[in-house]
């Protein structure tokens, strides 16, 4: 994954910083590419090699229900496991300080897009009281 630098997503990420006087929000909005570097495909090759112990696993001995059913789709399906592969490869290029590989399907969550906006529209509204409001369609417009 690459960092694409979009100067309207840094734009809106410092107008939605703020000074709360007990707490500060600071927000990031970012955009990467979804062309694989040599560490994404690293990553891909890796997760594809679990997958293979993991379904030669579940033939010898029962069916695994995680490979079946995850947040991504059924992990026996390409799309799952290569959705799972970008999602590992943007949070390890969005937090270097952290490590996400090790990372496992069941530790996501799938949500709809309604209540992820929801909860950014309470939690910001929360916060920045009217400014937000001003801002919304700024926000979810990109």
């Amino acid at each position: 994954m690459k960092f694409l630098d979009i100067p309207t997503l840094e734009s809106i990420s410092l107008q939605l910083n703020e000074d709360l006087g007990d707490s500060t929000l600071v927000s990031r909005i970012e955009a990467y590419s979804c062309k694989r570097v040599g560490s994404d495909k690293k990553l891909s090759r890796s997760l594809e090699q679990q997958y293979c112990k993991d379904k030669d696993l579940a033939h010898s001995q029962s069916p695994s229900e995680s490979l079946s059913t995850s947040p991504f789709g059924p992990l026996t399906e390409v799309s799952g496991r290569k959705t799972l592969s970008y999602l590992l490869s943007t949070l390890n290029a969005s937090f270097h300080d952290y490590d996400f590989t090790r990372a496992r399907p069941e530790q996501f969550s799938k949500e709809s897009v309604n209540s992820v906006v929801s909860k950014i529209d309470s939690t910001l509204s929360a916060a920045l009281n009217s400014d937000y409001l001003h801002m919304r369609d700024k926000v979810f417009k990109i």
